[in-house]
């Protein structure tokens, strides 16, 4: 098995500038139970298994690498909280919002 390519193998010399190759498609099904499902799986962390992205940014990363799921999580105000601090919910309940999860469509929304 050919070893992994290393930070030299990823820098590419074109005209003197030095760039980075191009990431492929963004891959959201592995961070879901099931296909059919818009349940993520137990125990995902933030910032190394995922990143949530706003809208706006999520409409241009799909423009730019296409998708295979948009994933919807909606940020939440916990009203018991005393500061009422804002969270993102990872586990909405289903009749939250309508289907949750959607397949992306060669880049469009």
């Amino acid at each position: 098995m050919p070893a992994s390519p290393t930070h030299q193998d990823l820098l590419v010399a074109e005209a003197g500038t030095p760039r980075y190759e191009r990431p492929g498609p963004i891959d959201n099904a592995c961070l879901l139970q099931a296909e059919n499902s818009m349940l993520l799986k137990a125990n995902l962390i933030e910032h190394h298994d995922f990143e949530a992205l706003p809208a706006e940014v999520w409409r241009y990363a799909l423009a730019w690498y296409q998708a295979d799921w948009r994933i919807v999580r909606f940020l939440r105000r916990d009203v018991a909280a005393a500061n009422s601090t804002v969270y993102l919910d990872l586990l909405p309940n289903e009749g939250d919002f309508g289907n949750g999860r959607e397949r992306s469509n060669s880049g469009k929304e």
